[in-house]
């Protein structure tokens, strides 16, 4: 790459290429696919899973997690500096899927159609839910640690179905899973 901004300023957009608002407050990284940057938001009313056009800044689609089997009714309580939508997004290149502090997981093609949606049951923690995902080819890798219901497992990200599940030993933790080749 050349000619890449070494400084900035939002205020004069200086080296801004584009600048949006987010409709809904979270606390996730974006995720670039192509030309899709992806990100996820929500608040009491609507969790929502949005697309920008990295070169202009325009909201290509949303995604709203909602009419979910088991998703609760009423959101749970969480940490102002984690939100209901803490955890960042992962995409494949064909799918993209996000999950939420209700523990609802949705999941979409790149033109923005919901494939499916399930709910893991709300995170028992005191803290929200933050883990973030993880995508190793059609494969949805979630650290699912709480006190109720710790677990690792991995969703077919075509489908949502489970592939596989593993109890995990300890209880609470917000650290995202990674793929290490061992051996």
């Amino acid at each position: 790459a050349r000619n890449i901004a070494t400084n900035w300023n939002l205020k004069s957009k200086k080296n801004i290429l584009w600048q949006t608002s987010i409709p809904r407050h979270g606390y996730n990284s974006p995720v670039i696919s192509g030309r899709n940057v992806f990100i996820t938001g929500a608040d009491q009313k609507a969790r929502e899973l949005y697309c920008y056009d990295i070169y202009t800044g325009e909201l290509k689609w949303k995604v709203v997690a909602d009419k979910i089997a088991g998703s609760p009714s009423t959101m749970p309580k969480v940490n102002a500096d984690t939100g209901l939508a803490a955890s960042t997004v992962a995409t494949n290149g064909h799918q993209v899927c996000a999950i939420f502090a209700t523990g609802d997981v949705i999941c979409a093609d790149m033109q923005g159609k919901r494939l499916w949606a399930r709910n893991l049951g709300v995170p028992d923690n005191h803290y929200g839910y933050a883990s973030s995902l993880l995508m190793h080819g059609n494969e949805l890798i979630i650290q699912y640690q709480n006190n109720s219901n710790a677990q690792i497992l991995a969703l077919n990200s075509k489908n949502g179905n489970t592939v596989w599940s593993k109890k995990a030993n300890d209880k609470i933790a917000w650290s995202s899973p990674i793929i290490a080749t061992l051996g």
